[in-house]
């Protein structure tokens, strides 16, 4: 601060003058108390009333504090940035953790503004890696907005966020929040395991001795969020029921459900009752191609005249995609079959759509590298040709060859993820 008489010509704005009583006794009237080793801070009350109500219920109500206001529980570093806030309009943040006690504080004392700069700075620098911090700060001020974000965040990267090592640093709350987001796995089991791992870690983190009882009573309340029915019999003898999370009887219920041949009313309570798989990936993110028509100057390779045509041949993507299904309207096709070869052309998947709407029972992962050919079952007998073609689409190269049709395009519907 200037000297101590007419400090004030020196400071040329109101702005510059509130800034300089920052922590200065000059004109205090309020002692800003935090718990043991952590000091104080000397403040105004009427900058604290103006800014908060909570503060001018404390500082100006019928039970004002004296001289001294004590807040133990208040994280210091954050309050002391949060009156940086008050008195100089301080907005930049200089780590996330930071901002996650600032918007409880901001939170405790209703300060809404405050709060929202919180929350969009959490926002725009949410990703897998903090997104359980963020995520069990979301949870626990019941922010809509962070919420919704972190939940894109969950079902964009569902396998990614699952198998991220922070995972285990989410609270029950924020996990059970999760569970109950839309999920896209490519297996049940994918979703078991990461809640496993979350269980263990919180067992040892108390240092309390690791047992199956300890593991059951830890995951029970996450259990009927996780779909067991939807799991083949081999997934669920295979990686359920070693976990020793089960009792035998729940086991056997579950398991003859699976099979079809258990009735639901005799289900455990922890099971739940849903039986459908859940989607691989977001169908809302696919993309679609239309292949390239190289009818003029494409290289003719193959002639097919009876009633099984390779309508693909040889595809290949410069970048990993994930292929949903094949659409063709020149022919009426009763069935699809799509085989993929590594770069060395062993088979390493045969995938079948047996509607004629070509949606694979699953999706094809095509690696690069790899190689994939559809062959279709159409009815009537029709000649074809095949023509070698290359383009481009989203950041991906594709090339291969196709059978030319000069009516409708063959268009692929498939999913490619930045990495």
């Amino acid at each position: 601060m200037a000297s101590e008489r007419g400090w004030q010509r020196e400071l040329k704005t109101p702005g510059e003058r509130l800034a300089s009583l920052l922590g200065s006794p000059k004109f205090s009237d309020i002692e800003l108390v935090f718990s043991s080793d952590h000091g104080s801070i000397m403040a105004h009350r009427v900058v604290l009333a103006m800014s908060s109500p909570v503060f001018e219920d404390l500082l100006y109500g019928s039970r004002a504090a004296s001289r001294t206001l004590r807040i133990y529980e208040d994280h210091p570093e954050a309050f002391a940035w949060m009156l940086g806030y008050m008195y100089c309009n301080t907005k930049s943040f200089p780590s996330l953790s930071l901002a996650i006690e600032v918007s409880r504080l901001a939170d405790k004392y209703q300060m809404d503004t405050l709060a929202e700069l919180c929350s969009q700075y959490m926002e725009n620098n949410l990703n897998e890696k903090n997104l359980a911090e963020i995520y069990n700060a979301a949870v626990s001020l019941k922010n809509p907005s962070l919420l919704r974000s972190c939940s894109r965040i969950v079902r964009g990267r569902t396998s990614t966020v699952l198998m991220e090592p922070n995972f285990v640093r989410l609270s029950q709350d924020a996990l059970l929040h999760l569970l109950q987001t839309t999920l896209y796995v490519s297996s049940e089991v994918k979703i078991f395991r990461a809640v496993i791992t979350w269980t263990k870690h919180q067992i040892d983190r108390r240092g309390a001795p690791a047992s199956n009882a300890a593991l059951r009573r830890e995951i029970e309340p996450l259990l009927p969020h996780i779909r067991f029915l939807s799991m083949s019999t081999d997934e669920f003898v295979s990686h359920i029921m070693p976990s020793g999370v089960l009792t035998s009887d729940e086991s056997t219920a579950i398991l003859l459900a699976i099979k079809e041949s258990g009735s639901l009313h005799e289900l455990p309570s922890i099971c739940c009752n849903i039986k459908e798989r859940r989607e691989q990936f977001d169908k809302s993110l696919i993309k679609r191609l239309p292949l390239p028509d190289v009818t003029k100057g494409g290289i003719s390779s193959h002639t097919y005249s009876y009633e099984h045509h390779v309508l693909i041949a040889n595809l290949k993507s410069s970048k990993t995609i994930h292929l949903h299904h094949v659409e063709y309207k020149a022919l009426r096709i009763s069935s699809m079959i799509a085989t993929v070869r590594d770069p060395a052309k062993q088979v390493v998947g045969v995938y079948t759509s047996v509607k004629p709407n070509g949606v694979f029972e699953r999706v094809i992962t095509l690696h690069p590298g790899m190689l994939c050919s559809v062959t279709v079952s159409v009815i009537g007998r029709k000649q074809s040709a095949l023509h070698r073609f290359t383009c481009s689409h989203d950041g991906v190269i594709f090339d291969g060859e196709k059978v030319t049709s000069c009516e409708y395009p063959i268009v692929l519907h498939y999913w490619h993820f930045s990495e």
